[in-house]
């Protein structure tokens, strides 16, 4: 069974996403924010295209937790795509949605991808996973868990990538998507003797939940943006323009005539996402760009945002947004 999904984008790539959306196309740090965005939303689409081989376990219990993020005994943080978790074994899983032909460099540890007769080097998904591992591991003695058979594959999820290897070894922790189902299979007749009883596994998987951090940076400053380069007003996403503005108790779009009356959700989120999870009214009203305190105090009431202080220093709360 599925206990950590993996059904909606993580805090960070939607952070991105909003970025992006809010960076004018002039800003010299557009075209990093949108190879950012690409490059994580593709790899959230690996993550996602396990769903499937995964249906096909077949022994039971087990449980999947997806993007977790724990932090170890260095007080720094760990990140594993997918997580299968059994009384016999642990199974670490890091998915890409890597395209091209990929060569492994034995002698200096690392992937030479080759696209259009270029060649350029990037890390080695079998290293991170195996790092990733490693710090599990860690992870489960400091919180006095029995030891498990630890095992970590790095698994590609684009059918038309490439990987060439003359190291047998590293081949082995390679795997198209396909193979997942029967690889995972094989790992109970490898381990066929649980390890940890049913409450312990329980426990397992309800500590990691527990000691879950989702990574919500400051991204602003983590990419040293400035604050006021961020676009302000209400998104039109008919149009791909921040172009709605309040009219007759709804916002309008001049260029699609289009109306609704929560297009401001949207941007709440962005603001959450971008800047803080509170907001006072005369900020709501800056970035949405509506004048009135009225028709702001109105619209943030509706949505029923916990709210504190009173009067002037009301600040509502947006993690629902999240």
């Amino acid at each position: 069974m599925i206990i950590k999904n993996n059904d909606q984008p993580s805090v960070y790539l939607r952070q991105l996403e909003a970025l992006n959306r809010r960076l004018a196309g002039h800003h010299p740090k557009k075209e990093k924010v949108a190879q950012m965005y690409r490059n994580h939303y593709s790899g959230y689409l690996g993550e996602r295209a396990l769903h499937y081989p995964l249906s096909f376990i077949r022994h039971k219990p087990y449980a999947i937790l997806f993007d977790v993020r724990l932090e170890d005994f260095n007080h720094t943080y760990f990140q594993i795509d997918c997580l299968l978790l059994t009384p016999h074994f642990i199974l670490v899983l890091e998915a890409k949605n890597l395209s091209g032909s990929f060569v492994y460099n034995a002698d200096f540890g690392f992937l030479e991808k080759v696209k259009d007769e270029k060649e350029s080097a990037m890390n080695d998904p079998v290293h991170q996973v195996f790092t990733q591992r490693n710090k599990l591991e860690e992870w489960l003695s400091t919180h006095k868990f029995p030891t498990l058979p630890l095992e970590a594959r790095f698994i590609s999820a684009n059918p038309n990538a490439i990987f060439r290897t003359s190291n047998k070894d590293y081949a082995t922790y390679v795997i198209r998507m396909e193979r997942l189902p029967s690889m995972i299979n094989s790992f109970w007749d490898e381990y066929p003797s649980p390890a940890i009883t049913t409450r312990q596994f329980k426990k397992l998987y309800s500590t990691i939940l527990q000691h879950h951090v989702t990574y919500f940076p400051s991204i602003l400053a983590q990419l040293h943006i400035d604050r006021k380069d961020i676009l302000r007003r209400v998104y039109c996403n008919k149009c791909d323009a921040f172009s709605y503005r309040r009219r007759n108790s709804l916002w309008f779009c001049p260029y699609c005539n289009t109306s609704s009356n929560t297009a401001h959700q949207s941007s709440l989120t962005d603001y959450a996402l971008l800047f803080h999870q509170h907001i006072s009214n005369a900020e709501a009203r800056s970035f949405l760009d509506v004048a009135s305190r009225d028709v702001i105090k109105r619209l943030l009431l509706k949505e029923n945002f916990p709210t504190t202080g009173t009067r002037k220093s009301t600040r509502y709360d947006l993690t629902s947004l999240l």
